[in-house]
C-alpha cells in the first residue's frame, strides 16, 4: 500500500512531536533523580542541604529543567582540580546565587543570576581558580549575610572530593 505525500507529511509531523515529547519527558525525569546530600551549616543557626554534583555529567546538568528549589536546598559542584570555572544558566528556570569556593572559602558571589532559556546566555566567571561552586536560590546570600572571604562549614565534604 502506497502512502500519499500528505499522509507521509502527517506521519513525519506526528513522529517529530513524539520525539520532542519523549525528549522533554526524559529531561523532566532525569532532573528528578537526586544524588547524595551534605549539610552546609551557616553561622550555626541555619542549615542548607546541598545535593552533591561531583562528576562531569552531574555538573553539566546541574539545576537545569528544575522549576523550583526549596529555600533550604541547593547544589554543590565539586571539581577534580582547582581551576577557573565559568557557569551559565542555560535551561535553568530558577534565579540563583552562585557561590565560587576555594578550600572552603568564598572567593566570589554572582548574585541573582537570571534564568536563560535560549542561547546565548550570560557567563558567570569564578574570577580565579576554585574547586567548588554552590548554587542556592537568588537573594539567599544577602539574607544569610554571606560575603567574600567567609569560610564554609560543609559537613563530610572531604569524602566527595575527587582530587
Amino acid at each position: 500500500m502506497l502512502m500519499k505525500n500528505s499522509q507521509i507529511a502527517l506521519f513525519r509531523k506526528k513522529f517529530y512531536i513524539y520525539l520532542i515529547l519523549l525528549n522533554l519527558l526524559g529531561s523532566f525525569f532525569s532532573s528528578r533523580v537526586y544524588t547524595e546530600e551534605i549539610d552546609w551549616i551557616i553561622k550555626e543557626n541555619h542549615k542548607i542541604k546541598l545535593e552533591i554534583s561531583n562528576n562531569y555529567k552531574e555538573r553539566e546538568t546541574g539545576l537545569m529543567n528544575r522549576v523550583n528549589l526549596n529555600k533550604n536546598k541547593g547544589m554543590i559542584f565539586i571539581y577534580e582540580k582547582i581551576e577557573p570555572i565559568n557557569i551559565w544558566m542555560y535551561k535553568t528556570f530558577i534565579p540563583l546565587d552562585i557561590i565560587f569556593i576555594k578550600n572552603n572559602q568564598i572567593i566570589n558571589i554572582a548574585k541573582n543570576a537570571s534564568p536563560c532559556l535560549k542561547l546565548p546566555c550570560k557567563i558567570y566567571p569564578s574570577l580565579e581558580p576554585i574547586d567548588m561552586v554552590i548554587e542556592i536560590n537568588a537573594g539567599l546570600t544577602k539574607e544569610l549575610n554571606l560575603k567574600i572571604g567567609d569560610y564554609l562549614d560543609l559537613r563530610n565534604i572531604e569524602k566527595y572530593k575527587v582530587y
